[in-house]
């Protein structure tokens, strides 16, 4: 959901965490947690949302075993590695490894809960973000890299489906599965030469052709892209096709912002994005926490204006939308009415000259997905916040309020 006043988006309500799936013993390791329902798994393994059965805590569980089409000893290595990691990490902006074990021929880890969606999700159902909101997640980002560098791992995939938004507007960084050791004997071990495995947009030039051993610079390339893409809505696109990506043919390219979209974003946030994203590394800042440090020190000096917390096509509507009135009689033939109704205000304001008048068929789309999700939960709240999506600002339809503020149709 956007909020009306700052155009931040906050996840909606998370699931029951109740309803366990149906029991099956190859799949619970121990008998501590019990699983409620699958999650999309990432890499290798089935994660589950689970419960820990005496804490009675929420709880995310990985199962890797020699049955899974993804098992392989190479598989089983980086899934170990991935707890490993999550375990050495402790802050607030990583989501935290709890346990592992082994259990006949599966390996498990748990990991904590995080009440949220991937920022991934959230821009695919919501488009781009406000700049504000982006230079807040940033600030988190790099502080949750910070403390993966600290410990002497990078990270190697960050990307907007690999950073969590909570549902109080927190980030945390999750998936570890392709973490690598930075510094001494192993380094490098994750893969050869630390090339081959990550997700290409967001890969840097020194990633995708192996040149040289990475450090954390690659991480930061990652996360200007990732913050790239919340910022405009898609990937950052360099090069001429997808084997662009693999043979580093876009270093020379500069980076491509959408002129519909660069006047709301402040020229010190895109050239915070453009430093990370420059394709010689030693052109980049030289860790997370100066990338950090330059975010906040921005941020704080930014005194936005009403308009700059505004998402450009989202975050300011202009229109109004005229939606089907409801037919409150007994008579159900006379259904037909409330949309010829609608149709005829609708054809009306588009005579009127400086009226923006939004297709109302595109938000009936968007409101039929939401009343499919969630059909009780669907309040006038909603509706408006549907409309500021396609562009509108007011809504007409057959919904009134009486004085206390419930819906009374």
């Amino acid at each position: 959901m956007r909020c009306g006043r700052c155009a931040f988006v906050y996840p909606r309500a998370s699931r029951r965490l109740d309803d366990p799936i149906q029991r099956d013993s190859d799949l619970i390791p121990g008998e501590r947690y019990r699983l409620i329902a699958p999650l999309h798994a990432h890499g290798a393994g089935r994660v589950y949302l689970a419960r820990h059965l005496v804490l009675d805590e929420p709880c995310v569980v990985k199962v890797l075993s020699t049955g899974d089409p993804e098992f392989s000893p190479a598989a089983c290595e980086r899934f170990k590695s991935e707890a490993k990691a999550g375990f050495k990490i402790k802050h607030p902006n990583v989501a935290r490894v709890l346990d592992c074990d082994r259990s006949g021929d599966e390996w498990y880890f748990v990991m904590e809960y995080v009440d949220g969606a991937n920022l991934g999700e959230v821009v695919r159902e919501c488009g781009r973000l406000a700049w504000t909101q982006v230079a807040h997640l940033g600030i988190g980002a790099a502080d949750g890299l910070s403390a993966i560098h600290a410990v002497g791992l990078l990270h190697r995939d960050i990307k907007p489906s690999n950073l969590i938004l909570g549902s109080d507007g927190s980030v945390k960084i999750a998936d570890l599965g392709l973490v690598d050791i930075l510094r001494g004997p192993q380094a490098g071990a994750g893969s050869p030469n630390g090339s081959g495995y990550g997700t290409p947009h967001y890969m840097p030039p020194e990633q995708r052709d192996g040149r040289v051993a990475l450090d954390e610079r690659a991480d930061l390339y990652a996360l200007g892209a990732t913050l790239y893409h919340l910022l405009v809505g898609h990937p950052l696109s360099h090069g001429r096709g997808p084997l662009d990506y693999l043979t580093g043919g876009d270093e020379r390219s500069p980076v491509d912002w959408p002129r519909d979209v660069t006047p709301p974003i402040p020229k010190w946030l895109r050239q915070i994005v453009e430093k990370c994203l420059a394709s010689d590394r030693e052109q980049r800042f030289a860790s997370a926490e100066d990338l950090s440090a330059e975010l906040s020190d921005w941020f704080a000096s930014a005194e936005p204006s009403g308009a700059d917390w505004q998402v450009p096509g989202i975050g300011t509507p202009r229109g109004v939308v005229v939606l089907p009135f409801e037919n409150l009689s007994s008579q159900a033939t006379d259904d037909w009415m409330g949309n010829a109704l609608a149709e005829q205000i609708h054809n009306t304001l588009l005579g009127i000259e400086g009226v923006q008048v939004v297709d109302r068929h595109e938000l009936l789309s968007l409101l039929g997905k939401m009343y499919a999700e969630q059909p009780s939960e669907v309040t006038v709240v909603h509706r408006l916040d549907a409309a500021k999506r396609v562009g509108a600002a007011h809504l007409d339809d057959m919904i009134d309020t009486d004085a206390a503020g419930e819906e009374n149709p």
